[in-house]
């Protein structure tokens, strides 16, 4: 597989974990620091990545990649968050505020990872995150 351009979407490498809190979490890892690959290809967190995601702002986490697919989007909100790069860590989505629509569905384990919708660069490095989304375990 080469490295991926374009918008992509991918799952998390990260299942959704809780630990022993029965709170949701307001931080939840996307992808490692450097290279990585996804069922579409090799796409990177680079310290461009760190440094462009600075200049965007909050944005939607759904349900399957329910906006990918332009189905209603007021139906498929299960939060907001903003996206963050931490340089030697990965990718993140941060600050998440959870909408009531997901709590039951994560507070049963209904959805056990997470995965994002993502703009790659030429050299396949990740220069904008679309949307976040919350997956059922069948997405490989």
């Amino acid at each position: 597989m080469g490295k991926m351009k374009g918008l992509i979407s991918f799952q998390s490498p990260f299942p959704i974990s809780r630990g022993h809190s029965e709170s949701l979490p307001t931080r939840l890892q996307l992808a490692p620091w450097g290279e990585f690959t996804t069922n579409a290809g090799i796409i990177k967190v680079a310290d461009s990545t760190e440094k462009l995601l600075r200049h965007f702002g909050v944005i939607v986490i759904d349900f399957e990649f329910g906006t990918l697919n332009r189905v209603s989007e007021r139906n498929l909100t299960a939060g907001v968050a903003m996206p963050i790069a931490i340089p030697g860590e990965g990718l993140f989505l941060d600050q998440i505020h959870w909408m009531r629509s997901a709590l039951d569905g994560l507070a049963r384990a209904h959805y056990t990872r997470v995965g994002a919708v993502v703009k790659c660069g030429s050299a396949g490095e990740i220069i904008m995150v679309r949307s976040g989304a919350l997956l059922r375990e069948h997405h490989g």
